[in-house]
């Protein structure tokens, strides 16, 4: 494990002698330890909010986390439709992405418009 990450070390030879080494995890959660799934297991069906779940896997997204119980936990391989903890956030969330506002969680204003004949107008009403 490095800095919270599950990793396989894969060593590539080359043709010419050479080697090279890289990290490579798993997208379908296949090595994660088993405290690791027994901790998110437990969680999903305590329905613990997904913020509290995000804090205790930092660097997974929520969807990453949803497919990794459902690839593990369930038998149609689907996240559960009795999960009824609080969610916030949408899928691609992390962790310290619940630690800042989100641009994708405030309304934003609609920009004003202006039209080549100099007539301004939002795009909701036109205004001349």
């Amino acid at each position: 494990m490095v800095n919270g990450w599950n990793y396989k070390l894969v060593t590539i030879y080359w043709r010419d002698g050479s080697t090279s080494e890289c990290k490579a995890d798993s997208g379908l959660c296949r090595n994660w330890t088993v405290k690791d799934l027994e901790t998110l297991r437990q969680m999903v069906e305590n329905n613990v909010a997904q913020v509290e779940i995000l804090k205790t896997f930092p660097n997974h997204k929520w969807r990453t986390l949803q497919m990794c119980h459902s690839y593990h936990f369930t038998e149609n391989k689907r996240w559960p439709k009795t999960y009824a903890g609080k969610t916030s956030y949408p899928l691609p969330t992390r962790w310290a992405d619940t630690q800042r506002p989100s641009k994708n969680l405030k309304k934003q204003k609609q920009p004003r418009v202006t039209h080549r004949n100099s007539v301004r107008y939002s795009p909701r009403v036109l205004r001349v």
